[in-house]
């Protein structure tokens, strides 16, 4: 998925995850309360998040709320 920000000015690829989607991960199902994109930490470097918005190529324009590590080397960004 393509997305866009201005803060710096950059597009970039990431996974977007939309707001009640549901996935089965070793037959537990979980479904996502928030929008959230992962993405390489490369891909946002030097953005300033905190209240940013990011335009989802096909999903509209979300506020980012919180970013951190996933715990395997990407980035998560948790939208509304």
């Amino acid at each position: 998925m393509k997305v866009r920000c201005d803060n710096p000015a950059r597009t970039f690829t990431a996974i977007f995850d939309d707001v009640g989607t549901v996935s089965n991960i070793g037959g537990v199902v979980i479904e996502n309360a928030n929008a959230k994109l992962t993405c390489a930490p490369a891909s946002v470097q030097g953005f300033v998040w905190e209240r940013t918005e990011v335009d989802v190529e096909g999903h509209g324009v979300f506020t980012v709320t919180r970013t951190g590590p996933d715990g395997t080397g990407m980035i998560v960004v948790e939208l509304e």
